[in-house]
Parts: structure tokens; C-alpha cells; sequence
């Protein structure tokens, strides 16, 4: 069976077609828009986050230099040579005094 439409027919179709493309046409620009917003919004946390690990990385080496600084500093044998240099002269080892 084939059906006819009329012109008046087609005229009221288009008639609700048209704004209904233009809507959905709106629609699809918005939640592009709404897309694009977010994934620039990702991106730029991204970006900080790998700046904050990259701080964290210098922060991490720094702290292992300096510690490495203070317990080269605290050796004893570091300790001794420093104070030598000073002019402090330390009893040997293994000999005890008594003092009355």
C-alpha cells in the first residue's frame, strides 16, 4: 500500500522538523562545548599534578643530600679529625686514669 502526502502534509512536517534540528543541533553544540570545557579542565590538573611530583622528586633528593651531609658530619672518625684540627688533643683509647 503506498500512501500520498500532500503538500500541505509536507509543509506541517517540515514545519516541526525544522526546529526540532535546530534544538537538537543546539543541544549537540552545548554538550560539546560542556566536553571540551572538561577536558581542558583535566589536562590542567594533570599538568599540576605532575608538577607537584616533580617538586616532590627535588624535595626527595634534597632531603637524601642533606642527610647524607649529617651523618657524614656525626661519624666519628669525622668528629676526631675535625676536633684535631681545632687543637683538642683526646687521651688514647684503652688507658684509664685514676685521679685521687
Amino acid at each position: 500500500m503506498i500512501r500520498v502526502i500532500s503538500s500541505n502534509q509536507m509543509e506541517k512536517v517540515g514545519n516541526i522538523v525544522t526546529p526540532m534540528l535546530i534544538v537538537t543541533g543546539l543541544i549537540f553544540v552545548f554538550c560539546m562545548a560542556i566536553l571540551m570545557i572538561f577536558r581542558q579542565e583535566c589536562l590542567d590538573e594533570g599538568h599540576k599534578i605532575s608538577q607537584l611530583a616533580n617538586q616532590l622528586d627535588e624535595k626527595s633528593l634534597r632531603y637524601e643530600a642533606i642527610s647524607q651531609k649529617y651523618s657524614d658530619a656525626l661519624r666519628k672518625e669525622k668528629l676526631l679529625s675535625e676536633a684535631e684540627s681545632m687543637g683538642f688533643v683526646f687521651p688514647e683509647g684503652g688507658k684509664v686514669f685514676y685521679v685521687k
